[in-house]
């Protein structure tokens, strides 16, 4: 039977917060002492800003509605999370604000958030499973996008940084951040003219603490490399340092390839379904990095690790060469690119005895491909890990899953098994 390590279920988003909906109509009471107490709610902060609303001096209005703010602000509740429920909020002249991110697939419009009457306050209530994280950022008159000027928690992704929501039952990873007290692995830049492509590629070695006593050590080849490598970005370097500090992973080198050529991105065209990448990674980098440094030849130790379109290269390298990667890392798969072939070549391939381990997030995170693919080892009988957890196509979830990929390939010599960090 196919081993799945942890599949979160899918959690129901459709209810609808009842506070909105009388956002921009009258607005009763008075201030209250209370609103930067650690029990607020999402619908005791709105009875707050209504009340704050319907006083009618303008000068007393704004007043009464800065204190409320700097309350918020000084108890770090902006935007304000209370169990499922979330309030985002930003002050500011706008035609327009809407809070777009993973949770609606980065769609702006229709503009969602309210302005409160007769402020500058715009709110968007929104709810989340209590264990989600998600990169947000806000949009102003369609065309604006902010980061969260009153979240100092942040994001990089592809594009830059979003702004970042953890709910309140979401625990990060303990193991993405640098540390001072663990040793350090080396990175090693090189590049190699490849015959199969037609150019030279970039690409960089890891190689872990204490290397020169080290010998048949495991490989990653790891996709989107520059990517991986960046600590606000994938955090990998980090991750292997602190594992193997902590006794929780076998040494290994990691192989960082870089899909820029002459400040071109090929990532799309080394990674959709490409026989040439394939052979250059089989035929010239693995022979290159086993020339060169002491790794294990067992196809075991050798493993494949990408993300997105990376994702899909993974599953391709698993199905093509089954002989040359024993394990493959397939991190939010874009299945659906190259007109979901993959899927036929997957039905139609040779059952296969490649250690899959495969990660998606419930939002808008490739799920239905995903799902599928699985579907489909599942009826083939093929065994796989699997891990879903309430986030989206984000860096902030793929590199808090890199320990538990990397720790079910190699746990370290008598670990027979690891623990989720959640």
């Amino acid at each position: 039977m196919p081993r799945k390590l942890l599949v979160i279920p899918r959690g129901s988003c459709r209810r609808i917060l009842a506070a909105v909906v009388v956002l921009c109509g009258a607005l009763p009471c008075g201030i209250s002492a209370q609103a930067g107490a650690p029990s607020l709610s999402v619908t005791g902060l709105m009875r707050e800003i209504q009340a704050a609303a319907t006083v009618t001096d303008d000068s007393m209005r704004r007043t009464g509605l800065d204190s409320l703010w700097n309350t918020l602000r000084a108890a770090g509740r902006i935007p304000l999370v209370a169990g499922d429920s979330v309030l985002f909020m930003y002050r500011g002249e706008a035609g327009s604000v809407t809070f777009t991110g993973d949770f609606d697939g980065w769609n702006p419009e229709p503009p969602r958030a309210r302005r409160v009457q007769g402020t500058d306050l715009w709110v968007q209530a929104q709810v989340f499973p209590r264990d989600a994280r998600l990169d947000y950022k806000i949009v102003t008159d369609g065309r604006n996008w902010l980061l969260d000027p009153e979240n100092p928690r942040t994001q990089r992704g592809g594009f830059g940084d979003n702004s970042e929501l953890r709910m309140p039952d979401y625990i990060p990873s303990p193991w993405v951040q640098r540390r001072s007290d663990v040793p350090h692995g080396m990175l090693h830049p090189a590049l190699l003219a490849s015959r199969s492509l037609g150019y030279t590629l970039h690409f960089t070695v890891y190689t872990p603490p204490g290397y020169a006593d080290l010998d048949s050590l495991p490989v990653i080849y790891v996709t989107d490399g520059q990517e991986y490598a960046d600590p606000a970005m994938g955090s990998l370097v980090d991750v292997m340092d602190n594992l193997i500090a902590a006794d929780r992973l076998r040494p290994l080198l990691a192989v960082f390839i870089d899909p820029r050529v002459g400040g071109r991105n090929l990532r799309a065209e080394q990674y959709i379904l490409n026989d040439n990448f394939l052979e250059f990674v089989r035929g010239e980098l693995i022979p290159w990095v086993e020339a060169r440094y002491r790794t294990s030849t067992d196809r075991r130790d050798r493993a494949i690790l990408g993300t997105s379109l990376g994702g899909l290269n993974a599953a391709f390298f698993a199905l093509k060469a089954p002989g040359i990667f024993g394990r493959a890392g397939i991190q939010s798969p874009a299945f659906q690119a190259g007109d979901g072939r993959i899927l036929g070549m997957l039905a139609q391939a040779p059952r296969t005895d490649v250690d899959l381990f495969i990660t998606h997030g419930t939002m808008n995170d490739f799920g239905p491909s995903t799902r599928r693919f699985l579907e489909i080892l599942d009826h083939r009988g093929v065994p796989y890990r699997s891990l879903t957890v309430h986030e989206g196509h984000s860096w902030g979830a793929w590199r808090a899953q890199l320990d538990d990929i990397l720790t079910a390939f190699w746990p370290a010599r008598g670990k027979t098994q690891f623990r989720r960090h959640n």
